[in-house]
């Protein structure tokens, strides 16, 4: 949930996140058959493992800590195969931030 500090939080655009997520997988050399298992639920091009996410994340850039990953893990939907469903990930952000500017606009305009 955002927090009311976040008020001026301004996300990129989803063509932005697809692009970072699209770094991410490039990073993993593309999923391996053998982290898939041949699942028919996922393009191997748009595919990011759970073990590989947390490794670029404690290990490349700005690392980020345990917690810190277990809390962005917390947020992403992952598949019993392993893949992270970062594209429902993406969306689920930008409900919650339409929802949010909604009930800013409900309470700004019941104060009026």
């Amino acid at each position: 949930m955002l927090q009311s500090n976040d008020e001026k939080l301004k996300l990129p655009s989803d063509e932005l996140l697809e692009a970072a997520f699209h770094a991410l997988i490039a990073a993993d050399g593309g999923t391996t058959q053998s982290s898939v298992q041949n699942s028919k639920e996922v393009a191997g091009s748009d595919a990011l493992t759970k073990e590989k996410f947390v490794s670029l994340m404690t290990t490349h850039g700005e690392v980020l800590s345990e917690n810190e990953v277990n809390e962005m893990l917390s947020h992403l939907s992952i598949r019993k195969n392993g893949i992270i469903d970062w594209r429902a990930y993406i969306r689920d952000v930008r409900l919650a931030i339409d929802e949010r500017k909604k009930c800013e606009k409900s309470k700004d305009g019941s104060s009026a």
